[in-house]
């Protein structure tokens, strides 16, 4: 009867020092992407006009970027109705910027998305879809 009472201790010392750890222990942090490492997106608006940019970049593995960018402004419904788009733009490399202008109207809610694909030198592709919302 001596030793049970210690293995019952030591039993729960260590269910207790396994619990802190796991409390304690920090999440491991895992990428969101596999080749895109960060989408910027901004929307600004002044003299009727919606001032869009962003800078989409792509992992060091990167070879080429190439995204869509289109504006969508919020309809009496609450429904987000694409009112313009650019031309789809490319880069080279990993790094791809982007700026472009369209009418607004004070007083309403705009969303800038953007669907980016990077690719890499083996023919791997990512596509990341992604929006940002402001009012005029």
């Amino acid at each position: 009867m001596k030793g049970k009472p210690k293995k019952a201790v030591l039993a729960a010392a260590c269910i207790c020092a396994a619990i802190v750890c796991n409390v304690i222990a920090p999440a491991t942090a895992y990428a969101r992407w596999s080749l895109m490492q960060a989408i910027s997106l901004q929307l600004a608006f002044s003299a009727n006009k919606a001032n869009a940019s962003a800078i989409v970049y792509g992992m060091p593995a990167v070879t080429s970027i190439k995204a869509e960018f289109w504006l969508c402004e919020k309809d009496a419904s609450g429904y987000y109705v694409k009112v313009y788009s650019w031309p789809e733009q490319k880069a080279a490399g990993r790094v791809l910027s982007f700026t472009g202008q369209a009418p607004a109207t004070p007083g309403k809610v705009y969303r800038l998305y953007t669907k980016a694909t990077a690719s890499d030198a083996y023919g791997a592709t990512e596509t990341v879809t992604d929006y940002v919302q402001s009012t005029y």
